[in-house]
């Protein structure tokens, strides 16, 4: 590498941190309908905002399995070489985040570490609250609890025009499962909520979920759904479900 002329990387460099600048921007702007929206339930795209504004250098953030993965990747920016982005894609399924979470902090218990999971992801890994609590495992768990199997009900729409009523799920109070297990809860139903929710999660040093009411008709950015489902979303709902 000591004999390569990089000389024309150098020149190139101004004009390719400025195009990278611009995308950043387009991106912030063109998201800011969701992520800057006060309104409930919560989009998730405020969500991660919420999570954004309060990264440190030392902060590992875990996803669970399928939207998880895409919001948690598609929304949230590094502020610090070094940082660990984790999530399950080639690796494993729904239920993952929680236990990473867990693997993860104990691997490095000076960092603090975010858990963000679907409400259906977490229903595979609630006892590993039991955990958090018995070890005093300090993972904040952000549970995106929309009610529905979001992934699932939106490809079976895409591809078949309805989806199963298979991919509705029940109102849990995820909260007071964490809280019979003996980890510190709260059900977040407003921005202003998840704000003071998350700074005390996140300063208490203790374990920690947030069961937060969120968007059901919410999706990432995926191409599949370009004229079809976000079509459907802009028109109204129609898809119906299938027993």
């Amino acid at each position: 590498m000591a004999g390569l002329d990089l000389s024309a990387r150098t020149t190139a460099r101004e004009d390719v941190e400025a195009r990278i600048a611009k995308a950043w921007q387009f991106f912030y702007s063109d998201r800011n309908v969701y992520a800057g929206s006060d309104g409930s339930p919560l989009r998730p795209e405020r969500i991660l905002r919420a999570i954004q504004d309060r990264l440190t250098a030392d902060t590992i953030v875990a996803a669970d399995a399928s939207y998880s993965s895409n919001w948690v990747h598609g929304q949230l920016r590094t502020i610090a070489p070094g940082m660990r982005v984790l999530a399950p894609r080639g690796l494993a399924g729904l239920g993952w985040g929680v236990p990473l979470a867990i693997g993860a902090k104990l691997a490095r218990p000076d960092h603090r570490v975010v858990a963000v999971a679907g409400d259906g992801g977490f229903a595979h890994a609630w006892a590993e609250l039991e955990t958090m609590a018995r070890a005093a495992i300090s993972v904040v768990v952000v549970v995106l609890n929309n009610g529905v199997l979001g992934y699932q009900k939106d490809a079976e729409t895409v591809k078949l025009g309805r989806y199963t009523t298979a991919c509705h799920l029940g109102d849990v109070d995820h909260a007071a499962i964490a809280r019979a297990c003996g980890v510190a809860a709260r059900r977040v139903e407003t921005p202003a909520e998840l704000e003071k929710a998350l700074d005390k999660a996140l300063g208490s040093g203790q374990p920690w979920l947030l069961d937060v009411v969120t968007d059901p008709l919410a999706h990432p950015p995926v191409s599949l759904y370009d004229g079809t489902l976000d079509e459907q979303t802009a028109s109204g709902p129609v898809q119906q479900p299938v027993s």
